[in-house]
């Protein structure tokens, strides 16, 4: 009884250890995109700057300079890190016995603390 509880506790684990790991892994895909992104804009930026006539750069400047304040509200860093949150994993045992496994041998829990919320 001990060993199958403590299978299913260790499938458990694993399939938290999955999903955390998928969270991870979006968020880090989230992060390349947006270093992408600030990385064409730079080159589009140096572009202009050695190649555009004084004419260009007037033209372009009033759309590079909004898409550089696009580019800076969003604190790709900060945010995915906020999104992504602490997690927790926590075995509680129990003090009883009782007819169900999972009420005498105890459960894990996972909890997942982000900025201003638990889950």
């Amino acid at each position: 009884m001990i060993d199958a509880h403590r299978e299913k506790l260790m499938n458990e684990m694993s399939s938290m250890e999955q999903k955390r790991m998928k969270e991870i892994e979006s968020l880090r895909e989230e992060i390349e995109r947006q270093l992408l992104s600030m990385e064409s804009y730079k080159k589009y930026v140096d572009e202009v700057r050695r190649k555009g006539t004084a004419c260009d750069i007037a033209r372009a400047a009033s759309s590079l300079h909004n898409r550089a304040d696009e580019l800076l509200m969003f604190d790709v860093i900060e945010h995915t890190l906020a999104d992504l949150g602490h997690a927790d994993v926590k075995f509680t045992s129990s003090n009883s016995m009782t007819d169900d496994v999972n009420k005498t041998l105890g459960h894990l829990r996972l909890h997942v603390a982000k900025r201003g919320k638990s889950i």
